[in-house]
């Protein structure tokens, strides 16, 4: 895990949690 990587990593697997649900 990095720093930039990760971070977008997290938002894209919150949009993808928000649109899911």
């Amino acid at each position: 895990m990095g720093g930039r990587k990760g971070s977008r990593n997290l938002v894209h697997v919150s949009v993808r949690t928000n649109t899911t649900h």
